[in-house]
C-alpha cells in the first residue's frame, strides 16, 4: 500500500467510525429523552415569540414516536457505516440525514455549536461518499436497468420518447397551474387584509381579527383561543365588507360531530358595513359602530 493510500485508508476509517459513533450517540439521546426536550416555560410562551430553535425543538419533541423514527434511522445509518460491505449504502443514508439536519440548523438558527458539529459530520460523510463514488456510480448508474429495451413490449419502445414531452410538461405545467391558482386566489381575496389586526378604538366583543385568504377569526378580550371563525367578502368599488360566521353552538357541532351536515344558511353576519384600508390601519364602520384596527403582524 502506497503512503498516499495509507493516509486515505486511515482517514477513511476514522471518518467512518467517528461519524457512525456520533450519530449513534444522538440516536440514543432521542430514545432516552435527553434531546428534543422542551422547557416548561415554552408551553406558556406565545408561538410568535418563540425563537427558531425553541420552535424547532418544540416541534420535534412534540411526538416521541417521531423522535424514535429519526433515532432508528440514525442507528441504521450508523450500523451500515461500521461495516465495509454496507458502507456505500450507509454513506448515502447518512448524507441524507445530515443534509436535513444542516438545513434545519441554518433555516431555524439552531445553536451554533450544534451547527458546527453537523457541518463536520456532513463533510466526513461526504468524504466517505466520494471515496466510494466510483463504485456507487458503477452500481447505480452504469449497471443495466431492471427493464432494458429488449425486455420491454414493442409498443412501449415505439412511444418511449414521449417521456421527453411529458416530463417538461409535468415539471413546468403543474408549476404554472399552481402559480396561477395561487396568484388568482390572492388577488380575489385581497392580500392587503392578510395579517393580525389589533383593536385600537371601538366597542366590540373581540379585540383581534385574523385575516387569511377569504377566512377570518376573532379572539375575545383577555383570551387566546379563537372565538368566532368564518368567511369575509368585500367589494373594492363600494368599499363594503361583511364578516359571516356560524353561531358558537353550531360551530361546536361542526367540530365535534364527524358526520354533521353543514347548513350554510345557518351563518350569521358578525359585521356588515364599510371599510377603509390604509397600510396598517383598518377602519370598519356601520350604523351601530366604528372600529379601528392596527396591523400588528
Amino acid at each position: 500500500m502506497s503512503p498516499h493510500n495509507k493516509i486515505h485508508y486511515y482517514l477513511y476509517t476514522f471518518c467512518r467510525y467517528f461519524a457512525a459513533t456520533m450519530i449513534l450517540i444522538y440516536a440514543f439521546a432521542k430514545i432516552i429523552g435527553t434531546q428534543f426536550t422542551t422547557p416548561l416555560l415554552t408551553y406558556d410562551t406565545p408561538v410568535g415569540s418563540l425563537s427558531g430553535m425553541q420552535l424547532t425543538w418544540f416541534y420535534f419533541g412534540y411526538s416521541y414516536s417521531y423522535a424514535l423514527f429519526i433515532a432508528f434511522s440514525q442507528i441504521i445509518a450508523s450500523m451500515l457505516l461500521f461495516f465495509r460491505k454496507t458502507v456505500r449504502l450507509g454513506s448515502v443514508l447518512f448524507l441524507c440525514i445530515m443534509a436535513n439536519i444542516v438545513a434545519v440548523d441554518i433555516a431555524f438558527d439552531v445553536d451554533f455549536d450544534a451547527f458546527i458539529m453537523a457541518i463536520v459530520l456532513t463533510f466526513m460523510g461526504l468524504f466517505i461518499f466520494l471515496s466510494e463514488f466510483p463504485l456507487i456510480m458503477e452500481y447505480f448508474i452504469k449497471k443495466p436497468s431492471l427493464y432494458r429495451r429488449d425486455n420491454m413490449p414493442n409498443w412501449v419502445n415505439k412511444i418511449h420518447k414521449i417521456k421527453f414531452i411529458y416530463i417538461p410538461l409535468a415539471f413546468f405545467g403543474f408549476f404554472s397551474i399552481l402559480y396561477y391558482a395561487n396568484n388568482t386566489f390572492t388577488e380575489q381575496n385581497a392580500n392587503d387584509f392578510y395579517g393580525v389586526w389589533q383593536l385600537e378604538k371601538g366597542d366590540t366583543a373581540f379585540n383581534k381579527l385574523y385575516f387569511e385568504g377569504n377566512r377570518f377569526q376573532t379572539v375575545e378580550f383577555g383570551k387566546t383561543n379563537v372565538d368566532r371563525s368564518g368567511q369575509f367578502a368585500f367589494d373594492t368599488l363600494s368599499k363594503k365588507i361583511s364578516l359571516k360566521s356560524y353561531p358558537k353552538a353550531y360551530l361546536n357541532k361542526i367540530y365535534t360531530q364527524s358526520n354533521f351536515v353543514i347548513d350554510t344558511a345557518k351563518r350569521e353576519t358578525l359585521f356588515s358595513g364599510k371599510f377603509e384600508l390604509d397600510n396598517d390601519l383598518l377602519k370598519l364602520k356601520n350604523e351601530s359602530a366604528t372600529l379601528i384596527f392596527r396591523k400588528i403582524r
